[in-house]
């Protein structure tokens, strides 16, 4: 234990005295970023010294359908203040160069986006299996390009917005480092059902700088911990206020999401879809930006099965301002052009229907 705790300290030391030698050098900041695929304590232990992730993250291509484990990627990367630039894993990328499955990789893209972050545009990936060893993807151009093209041309719903929610998970480092509290599947099932929430992370000698204080509990409605936490001393008071106030929820299976009360997101759908709720507040004037991401991938056509009449209710939980004060919705899709459609105000929620969902779409809502 102690020659695995001097390794870690170490070898984090090494990275950040490499990079205040360049800043010294350079004269100025200078970005930094690691390949740590945000999986467990040691890949975080540089993060206080990071401006970003630049990583591998695992996308099971193979199975063929809009995956959940960067979902847990992003929202962790959330929970530690650093945006995350991922891409597949060589596996991934040496099936989708295989089957020829570009639609997949939008989907990817569309997620990656839809959650805060963003995936690399696949102009050469590197591949990998026993058979073939190394070898790359060059995507084409033609596959990829009016995706990224439309990210860059909706930037004023992408850029320095944050997620909403008022439902907490508590990822604690200390607990990892002994093998409980892996919140990963309690992200991911939170993400399947809509509820928008936000990670919160408490750590230790490894990771510096993050803690869960009082102030950040009260901030949220429910604060949910693993049932296996293996508790530190500096956290087990603020959750013990946490009990006390009746936001404590300790999660025990998917059967545990009904200890939250009402889903402030409510969606009427033909087919299954994530919705994530982003705000930005500029001047004091808010602005909320609904993703929604179709997850009806036809894995045999390599292609999106469309939704129509998909229709979104927000209670007043999820809004950044008064239901009645916001009277018309844009909808931004991709391949499509801008649709303003009406939203229908209901006591402090409001409902907006978008008549056609194909990969990714933005709801924009603004208050004046």
């Amino acid at each position: 234990e102690e020659f695995l705790d001097f390794h870690v300290k170490s070898v984090t030391d090494f990275v950040a005295e490499y990079r205040r030698k360049g800043e010294q050098i350079k004269g100025s900041q200078l970005p930094l970023a690691v390949n740590s695929g945000l999986s467990g304590p040691m890949d975080l232990a540089i993060t206080p010294h990071l401006s970003y992730f630049c990583c591998e993250v695992d996308h099971q291509a193979a199975a063929r359908r809009v995956p959940l484990h960067p979902i847990y990627v992003y929202k962790l990367a959330d929970g530690l203040d650093r945006p995350v630039t991922s891409t597949a894993s060589g596996w991934d990328w040496a099936y989708v160069m295989e089957h020829n499955l570009p639609g997949l990789v939008r989907t990817w893209t569309a997620l990656s986006y839809a959650f805060g972050h963003n995936l690399m545009a696949p102009h050469r990936q590197w591949c990998y299996t026993k058979e073939k060893g190394t070898h790359w993807y060059s995507g084409p151009t033609e596959a990829y390009a009016p995706l990224y093209r439309f990210v860059r041309d909706h930037a004023e719903v992408l850029d320095d917005f944050q997620a909403v929610g008022r439902v907490a998970i508590v990822y604690d480092n200390h607990s990892r480092r002994v093998g409980k509290g892996n919140v990963e599947g309690i992200v991911t099932t939170l993400a399947e059902s809509n509820w928008p929430f936000r990670v919160l992370v408490q750590g230790d000698d490894w990771l510096p700088g993050y803690t869960i204080d009082k102030a950040a509990v009260e901030q949220f409605d429910k604060v949910i911990i693993p049932g296996d936490l293996q508790l530190s001393e500096d956290l087990k008071p603020v959750l013990d206020q946490a009990r006390t106030a009746g936001k404590l929820v300790t999660w025990s299976s998917a059967e545990s999401l009904a200890s939250l009360g009402k889903n402030p997101v409510q969606i009427s759908s033909p087919g299954a879809v994530f919705v994530t709720p982003r705000v930005k507040v500029t001047s004091g004037q808010p602005t909320l930006a609904i993703h929604l991401v179709n997850r009806q991938y036809d894995g045999e056509k390599d292609r999106m099965v469309p939704l129509t009449n998909v229709t979104i209710t927000l209670d007043a939980e999820a809004l950044p301002g008064p239901a009645d004060a916001c009277r018309s919705a844009k909808i931004h899709s991709y391949g499509k052009e801008d649709l303003i459609v009406v939203v229908k105000p209901e006591g402090k929620s409001l409902t907006v229907t978008v008549p056609e969902l194909e990969l990714w779409a933005i709801v924009e809502l603004r208050w004046r």
